[in-house]
């Protein structure tokens, strides 16, 4: 005589069993796209920051050499501070247009050796919770300011 083991039941436990697994499965992969997500939206923002640095200490080294450049050397043995440095930016199309800010961004300038004429443009730049520190270091040659090169974050030479 053959006896017949009682299976009643058995699917439904399978059945939750397998949507168990596919519930872990996709809770650990919802929760590895959102840091990526979180990862990619911080790197970007540190990415603005460092080019709204780039950005003004190139227009400030660039302006050095108009007409108007003596305004931002500073004093001998002294630094000029900027106090902040609004970039606007445009937000939309047509009607939606919107104007908005990039950060904020301060820096000074001063000069790290008078005798050499080398003047360093120091930003510090702000984005969405990230800041970023650029040095661009020019150097005087005759009549003309030129670049010399960039530090970032308190590299050094």
């Amino acid at each position: 005589m053959v006896k017949k083991i009682n299976e009643k039941g058995s699917s439904i436990v399978m059945a939750i069993i397998v949507i168990m697994v596919f519930l872990i499965i996709t809770g650990t992969c919802l929760t590895i796209a959102s840091n990526y997500q979180k990862r990619s939206v911080m790197e970007h923002a540190r990415k603005q920051a460092y080019l709204n640095a780039v950005a003004v200490a190139d227009a400030i080294g660039g302006s050095l050499n108009t007409t108007n450049g003596a305004d931002f050397l500073p004093e001998s043995g002294k630094t000029k501070i900027i106090e902040s440095v609004s970039l606007p930016i445009s937000i939309g199309e047509g009607d939606q247009k919107q104007s908005s800010s990039t950060g904020n961004i301060t820096g000074k300038i001063y000069y790290e050796d008078e005798t050499k004429m080398i003047l360093n443009i120091e930003v510090i730049s702000s984005y969405a919770g990230q800041t970023e520190t650029l040095i661009l270091q020019v150097q005087k040659k005759g009549d003309t300011w030129y670049k010399v090169e960039y530090l970032q974050n308190g590299q050094v030479k």
